[in-house]
């Protein structure tokens, strides 16, 4: 089922125009990497009391750490940078984000953060985050394996259930709230849907967890 898209979200989507990533600092290379980088300007309502600006990183966070057991994200690093989920499914990164301030808006691939004097600044995906590596153990739920991340791509195998796997990598293509992952099974790598897998140990997002 495909998630209703609402007008604020349209408007920051039509509105993107990408214009490069910008580049990190060596303090921020040192930090997990952003999922999304954004084209922050010097707008006042980006200045922090201590010069600082947010915004350049969009940080997602589990559903754990949000507000009401809703996912969440940080805009910086401090408390106050967080923006609590507003809208969309609580487990995938498609939907609103806002601290009443500011929202950041996400639909796949297109995202902005919108601030309330009305500037709509345009965010991508950060390829370091997309390809974030994860190589952990997990099973297949009964599982059609593809070329790659999409029903687009031909089927590689089915893989019964129970049947072991390692999780290499994150996408970061999502379908129903779940997101596509590289898998290996034996010497074979391919990618599967995250409704049809499972982590064995910690819990990844956009993947079924526990393993039923």
């Amino acid at each position: 089922m495909r998630k209703r898209q609402c007008p604020s979200l349209r408007l920051a989507a039509a509105a993107l125009v990408f214009l490069g990533t910008p580049a990190l600092t060596d303090e921020a290379a040192a930090q997990p990497a952003p999922n999304f980088l954004c084209e922050v300007n010097n707008n006042p309502l980006l200045q922090k009391p201590d010069g600082t600006v947010i915004g350049a990183g969009i940080y997602l966070t589990g559903p754990e750490e949000g507000s009401d057991g809703n996912a969440a994200l940080y805009v910086g690093s401090a408390p106050e940078d967080l923006l609590p989920k507003v809208n969309g499914d609580r487990d995938s990164p498609d939907g609103q984000y806002s601290n009443g301030g500011m929202i950041f808006a996400a639909k796949g691939e297109k995202a902005a953060l919108i601030l309330r004097d009305g500037t709509i600044i345009p965010c991508s995906p950060n390829p370091l985050a997309v390809a974030a590596a994860i190589a952990r153990p997990g099973q297949a739920l009964g599982t059609i394996v593809r070329e790659g991340p999409g029903t687009d791509f031909p089927q590689v195998t089915r893989l019964d259930r129970g049947t072991e796997i390692a999780i290499l990598e994150d996408t970061g293509q999502t379908l129903e709230g779940r997101n596509w992952f590289k898998v290996r099974f034996g010497e074979t790598e391919a990618y599967a849907w995250g409704g049809t897998i499972c982590s064995l140990d910690e819990p990844v997002d956009g993947m079924v967890h526990p393993c039923p």
